[in-house]
């Protein structure tokens, strides 16, 4: 029987597929792993003079240790430097966001659960110092106040699982040789507020793009 999995940041690391590529077995489906290459690209083209990003991040959290590898590799192809804290409680959080503060003009929001469930902390600490928050998903820029991010539409990603599923069972194909796969679309998001209040012009070629 088939096995189709949805919204999985991590599926080898769940140990449902061997790889990427060739999950293997009876299994293959989506990862909702974030375009992080999209979302860091945004920091050069919002802040072109950025000096370093500060990253909170949880070594503890299976899918934020995943995501970090892409957003490292996404940095470094930018040429951005960075610096990364790790936490695991929102007093470390807060702690974290303060010294990175002192060192750091960019917040990343890292692929964790716990910075998920302390934005407003760490958007509080970054607006004392005047630092542009940017990534995360549609909830961090308009409910959390993110500058922007590029993010998946949860509906549509279900409905692409149903599609695949559908294709394989009409198709009788292997699931094991069928790649694991993003979502079809990416969407772009900006909360203009917050870029008003950091004094930061928004490309009218990203503005553009974005989901109005």
């Amino acid at each position: 029987i088939p096995v189709v999995f949805s919204a999985i940041t991590d599926p080898v690391g769940a140990k449902l597929a061997a790889t990427m590529d060739n999950p293997g077995g009876n299994k293959t489906g989506i990862t909702n792993m974030q375009p992080f290459d999209k979302q860091i690209e945004l920091i050069r083209l919002i802040k072109p003079n950025v000096k370093k990003v500060g990253i909170i991040i949880n070594s503890s959290e299976a899918n934020c240790v995943a995501g970090m590898v892409y957003v490292r590799k996404a940095l470094e192809a930018f040429q951005i430097p960075y610096e990364e804290m790790n936490a695991s409680t929102s007093v470390e959080i807060i702690t974290s966001a303060q010294s990175l503060a002192t060192r750091c003009d960019v917040f990343f929001i890292s692929p964790s659960n716990t910075i998920y469930e302390n934005m407003g902390a760490l958007k509080k600490e970054a607006e004392k110092k005047g630092i542009m928050v940017l990534g995360g998903d549609q909830s961090a820029v308009l409910k959390y106040g993110s500058v922007g991010t590029y993010t998946y539409d949860f509906v549509e990603m279900g409905v692409n699982t149903a599609e695949l599923a559908i294709k394989i069972l009409d198709q009788k194909l292997n699931p094991g040789n069928i790649a694991v796969s993003r979502p079809a679309n990416t969407y772009l998001y900006f909360n203009m507020e917050s870029a008003k209040e950091l004094g930061l012009t928004v490309p009218d070629s990203l503005l553009n793009k974005a989901v109005k």
